[in-house]
């Protein structure tokens, strides 16, 4: 059974080179690239600071906020252009650091 915080692919577990082959066979490089995140919304700052941070050519695209029905949660939605598949792995690690993220999609 594979932890349930490392990524997998149809059950099995991915190393480094196997999530960034996937990425280079699904996506193309140089290019804009869509991250969501399910967060509290008090750390929407801190996570958009960490996204834009963790590459520092990226340029950001476009930027979209939806609020739950109640207020208690938001996705926020940030499309950065990358150079590379690794840096899609970056922002993910960095964005995973930040508290009162609960989702990265």
């Amino acid at each position: 059974m594979t932890s349930p915080t490392k990524p997998t692919h149809h059950g099995e577990a991915l190393s480094h080179e196997k999530m960034i082959a996937l990425l280079e066979e699904h996506h193309a490089f140089p290019g804009p690239y869509s991250f969501r995140f399910i967060i509290r919304p008090e750390a929407r700052a801190a996570v958009i600071a960490a996204a834009t941070a963790a590459v520092p050519l990226a340029r950001c695209v476009d930027l979209k906020d939806r609020p739950s029905r109640e207020g208690r949660f938001l996705t926020v939605e940030i499309e950065l252009h990358l150079e590379a598949a690794r840096e899609v792995l970056d922002v993910y690690a960095a964005v995973k650091a930040v508290e009162g993220v609960l989702t990265s999609l």
